[in-house]
């Protein structure tokens, strides 16, 4: 039978300090080519430095 943690355990944890959000948990790390175009040298070559004068 499954059995959440109980009080004493959930507060040892947040005392290690292994406790986190789920958001912190579920994050994924976009990598390869997110990291790459978030370069300003690479911004600036695909939108021909026009970037930021676009209206979106």
């Amino acid at each position: 039978m499954f059995r959440g943690a109980c009080p004493e355990e959930a507060e040892v944890l947040n005392m290690t300090g292994l406790s986190m959000t789920l958001d912190e948990a579920s994050r994924i790390d976009l990598g390869f080519p997110h990291k790459f175009y978030t370069r300003d040298l690479v911004r600036d070559m695909v939108y021909g430095g026009i970037r930021d004068k676009i209206v979106a």
